[in-house]
C-alpha cells in the first residue's frame, strides 16, 4: 500500500489564513515642529495683527537744565495678515469591503475599516502639515513655512523687510556648507539677541544636522529629553533627542529643510487654526475610534471630518483643516544655512 501522508502541502488551500491582532503601520508620521509650537484658533477672514516698529519712531534724548522740548516722536504701527492655508485627506471606502472586513476573524486592528481608513488619514495630514510648516510657499492655498517667513528681505505679511529691521530675520548663510561648532552655534544665538534682546529657546534642524551637532559633546549630559517651550512641557520619547546649548533646545526633525537650522522664539511663532462649524454629520464609527494626532499624542488644530455624498456602493469620507503658520516677531528667530554634516 502507497504510504501517503496528509501533510501542510495538502490541506493548505483549506486552511483559514490567520494573522495577529495588530496590524503594524509602517510609515513615519511624527510632526516634531506641530508638537512643539503653540497652537491657537483664529476667527474671520485672515490672520491679522499689529506689528510695532521703532524705525523712525520712539525717540530718548538728553536735554538742558531748562530747554524746551523740540523732538518728538512715536513707533510706526502696521497691520501684518496671512491667509488661511487650506488641507485636506481623503478616502473612501466600498461596503462590500467594510462588510467583509467587519465580519472577519482577524486582524483586530482592520475590522473597523472605517475607523482605521479615518485614523491614517488623520496621521497622513499631520505628517504633511508637519513639512509644509517649513517649506509651504504661501500660495496656492499652502502654508507659508519657515523657509519663507525666515528671511531678510522681501515682503511677507504685507510689510517690507527692507524699510522695518525688526521684521528681518537672522538669516546666516557662509556661502558654502560649513561644519558647525559650538562656538558658532552660540553665535547665532547671541546675534539673535543683540537684534530683538531675546534668545531663541528651541531650534529645528533635520536628523544629519542634528547628529553632526551632537557629535560635537563628548558628554550626554547635553541630552534632554523634557523640553519647555510656550505651548508648555513636552516630554520627548526615544526616539526623538534633544540637545541644550546656551538655554536654546536643538531638536530633530524628520522634515526640516536639508543643511539648515532653524532658531525659534516660541513666544513669538504659533500654528493658528480656523474652527471649522459642527454640522452634526460626522460619522461615529470614526469620531470614537480615533484622536486627530500623528501617533504620538493629539493636535488641536480643529480639523473635521464630513461625509461625501454616496456614488454607488461606496462611503466618501473628507477630513480638512484651516491654518497656516505665524511668525509674528521675525528679529527673534533666525536660521542657519549651509550647515554641512560630513
Amino acid at each position: 500500500m502507497a504510504d501517503t501522508p496528509e501533510s501542510l502541502a495538502t490541506i493548505t488551500n483549506a486552511m483559514s489564513q490567520n494573522f495577529r491582532p495588530r496590524v503594524v503601520r509602517t510609515f513615519n508620521a511624527r510632526a516634531q515642529l506641530l508638537r512643539s509650537l503653540p497652537i491657537v484658533a483664529g476667527e474671520g477672514k485672515n490672520i491679522a495683527f499689529d506689528a510695532e516698529f521703532n524705525d523712525s519712531g520712539s525717540i530718548a534724548e538728553a536735554f538742558a537744565d531748562g530747554a524746551d522740548v523740540a523732538n518728538y516722536g512715536s513707533d510706526v504701527h502696521l497691520p501684518a495678515t496671512l491667509g488661511w492655508a487650506l488641507y485636506r485627506s481623503n478616502f473612501s471606502v466600498t461596503d462590500l469591503a467594510r462588510s467583509v472586513a467587519r465580519t472577519s476573524r482577524s486582524p483586530d486592528g482592520m475590522l473597523r475599516l472605517m475607523a482605521r481608513n479615518f485614523e491614517n488619514s488623520i496621521r497622513k495630514l499631520a505628517a504633511y502639515l508637519n513639512s509644509e510648516a517649513y517649506v509651504g510657499p504661501g500660495s496656492g492655498n499652502r502654508m507659508l513655512g519657515l523657509d519663507g517667513q525666515l528671511v531678510d528681505t522681501g515682503t511677507v505679511l504685507g510689510i517690507d523687510k527692507s524699510t522695518y529691521s525688526g521684521w528681518r530675520a537672522k538669516v546666516i548663510d557662509p556661502g558654502s556648507l560649513t561644519a558647525p561648532t559650538i562656538a558658532l552655534l552660540r553665535d547665532d544665538i547671541s546675534a539673535i539677541y543683540d537684534a530683538c534682546g531675546e534668545s531663541p529657546d528651541v531650534a529645528f534642524c533635520p536628523t544629519a544636522v542634528w547628529n553632526k551637532i551632537a557629535s560635537l559633546f563628548q558628554e550626554s549630559r547635553r541630552l534632554v529629553q523634557d523640553v519647555q517651550t510656550a505651548r508648555g512641557l513636552i516630554r520627548l520619547d526615544g526616539s526623538a533627542g534633544a540637545i541644550e546649548i546656551d538655554g536654546c533646545v536643538f531638536m530633530k526633525d524628520k522634515d526640516a529643510t536639508a543643511n539648515r537650522i532653524y532658531y525659534l522664539n516660541s513666544n513669538y511663532v504659533r500654528f493658528e487654526y480656523l474652527p471649522q462649524q459642527d454640522e452634526g454629520d460626522m460619522l461615529p464609527e470614526a469620531a470614537q475610534m480615533v484622536d486627530l494626532d500623528d501617533g504620538y499624542g493629539a493636535f488641536p488644530l480643529g480639523m473635521k471630518t464630513y461625509p461625501i455624498a454616496r456614488v454607488g456602493a461606496r462611503r466618501k469620507v473628507s477630513t480638512q483643516v484651516f491654518l497656516n503658520l505665524v511668525v509674528e516677531k521675525p528679529n527673534a528667530c533666525g536660521i542657519r544655512k549651509n550647515v554641512a554634516t560630513t
